[in-house]
């Protein structure tokens, strides 16, 4: 039985992590500062003026977390390629918002919308069904809460090698967030976004250098995969189940994850409809940049370590991103404090 690994993050890297986490503090201020109005308009959205880059980086973070990444790479090193339909659904998330964002915009700006139950109330002119519709939303919120919370939890744990419990990570951090969001609302919340959005496309790029170059080429860990009988299904095509799989994915992740009600909020907080169409034209092609990148970890842990998934090994998948940032700040500098600013922005 082999135990759950922990990163090496030293002294330094703490110190980095506390001074991010309390700069957040800061963003919360210096956009409580730049409110134009005391209003719920200008707390829930920003006063309806989130320009291009602001919205792309943070309708990214929305998207793409730390329990989307961790997942994304263990999934795939349990089943290989058949993951690959992740950069599809995501994708579809995507392609569902292009089909109705753009109206959804004009229409809550003509009917000046603040949550998405006014939409709900506006097309049915039903009290009961808006709240119902807002109490399952709620619901589901809580759930993905819950779970980030839980990874905020566990990769601060693993920062402080042990000395800060998980569950004072998860409440340390559910304070800040907590202090930042009500002095800035949507503001605070979308220049953070903005910043770990900024912090996650750079640091993944750069992970995808050091790990091709420590774990060689994507086209040799399918040969080695390839090779092996007990690695060889994650490298087959899917069956005629395993394409019906692919489509159920696409359709009801696409249609689910578009309306969030967090992303809504977005798509409402978008300066005008220009910038909410080009920001979505350039989501469509960032699955490449995040949920791709996850697949590769995978099949490269998959083909370099696959003892990980025998008989009797109790690592969690959801850890095969863990391994190979330890094995990557282990080997270099660069690697190190490369890892350490990948689990700030998670």
């Amino acid at each position: 039985m082999t135990e759950t690994p922990s990163l090496p993050f030293g002294p330094g890297a703490l110190a980095v992590v506390t001074v991010y986490v309390l700069s957040l503090l800061g963003i919360g201020a210096y956009a409580y500062s730049q409110r134009r109005e005391n209003s719920l308009h200008d707390f829930f959205l920003a006063g309806r003026t989130m320009g291009f880059t602001v919205l792309v980086l943070t309708l990214y973070a929305t998207q793409y977390s730390g329990n989307t990444l961790l997942g994304f790479s263990g999934a795939t090193y349990r089943q290989g390629l058949s993951f690959l339909v992740c950069v599809h659904f995501m994708t579809a998330i995507v392609v569902c918002y292009l089909l109705f964002a753009p109206r959804l915009y004009r229409l809550s700006r003509e009917n000046n919308f603040l949550t998405p139950g006014d939409f709900i109330f506006h097309r049915f002119q039903s009290r009961f069904l808006r709240i119902l519709v807002t109490l399952i939303m709620v619901y589901a919120l809580c759930n993905f809460t819950l779970a980030q919370m839980r990874t905020l939890g566990t990769a601060f744990a693993g920062i402080s090698q042990g000395r800060v419990p998980m569950w004072v990570g998860v409440v340390g951090l559910a304070l800040v967030m907590l202090v930042y969001e009500s002095l800035g609302g949507m503001r605070s919340v979308a220049w953070t976004d903005s910043i770990q959005g900024a912090m996650l496309l750079m640091g993944f790029s750069l992970l995808m250098v050091l790990a091709f170059i420590q774990f060689g080429s994507i086209p040799d860990a399918l040969s080695k995969l390839a090779s092996h009988p007990e690695t060889m299904h994650k490298v087959q095509a899917p069956s005629a189940e395993g394409v019906r799989n692919w489509f159920s994915f696409i359709v009801l992740v696409g249609l689910g994850a578009a309306i969030y009600p967090q992303a809504i909020q977005r798509v409402y907080a978008a300066r005008n409809a220009r910038v909410l169409k080009r920001s979505l034209a350039v989501m469509a092609f960032l699955p490449l940049t995040t949920a791709l990148v996850s697949v590769m970890i995978g099949l490269l842990m998959a083909a370099n370590r696959p003892e990980l998934g025998g008989a009797g090994i109790a690592i969690p998948s959801e850890t095969i991103l863990t391994l190979m940032c330890l094995e990557i700040m282990q080997a270099s500098t660069l690697g190190y404090w490369l890892v350490v600013l990948i689990f700030s922005a998670l």
